[in-house]
């Protein structure tokens, strides 16, 4: 499975489409995925997005779950009773739902974020407001092994 990277800023056209970036197209590709899966992300102002294998995934995780508990009730709601399976067009475009351009605060351009299993869909804006506030935080050894919430190498 090819992982989403990079960032990369497309505009929105006149309808209301934003192209799918070749990046995006080939992990979702790499999945037998032939649309994506989108809902408003719990942790900001964008949309997640993903393929199959994270929703697959997702679904086994509830399928452990009594389907008639309020555990589940909450948890299928929050994220299944959320997400819109887009497909795009013959020339890789999508056209996001409203509900989800007005949580991202998109208007012109988006910037999609990629992160491993899944990507975002940003306010380009936004996005680089947060990334420039992240830099400033300590995140030496993140990738030689991470830091613990306390701060101390792990």
């Amino acid at each position: 499975m090819a992982p989403f990277v990079s960032t990369v800023v497309n505009k929105i056209d006149a309808k209301g489409r934003v192209s799918v970036p070749a990046k995006v197209r080939h992990a979702l590709a790499s999945q037998d995925s032939s649309s994506v899966f989108c809902f408003k992300s719990f942790n900001g102002p964008s949309i997640e997005g993903f393929g199959d294998v994270l929703m697959k995934s997702m679904e086994e995780r509830l399928a452990k779950l009594d389907p008639f508990s309020d555990e589940y009730d909450e948890i299928a709601r929050k994220t299944l009773g959320g997400i819109e399976e887009l497909s795009w067009d013959q020339e890789g475009r999508v056209k996001l739902p409203e509900p989800f351009v007005n949580h991202a605060g998109l208007q012109d351009q988006v910037a999609f974020v990629g992160l491993g299993f899944k990507f975002q869909i940003w306010n380009p804006e936004t996005y680089q407001v947060m990334e420039e506030r992240d830099q400033s935080q300590n995140r030496k050894g993140l990738l030689a092994g991470g830091i613990a919430s306390s701060g101390e190498a792990t």
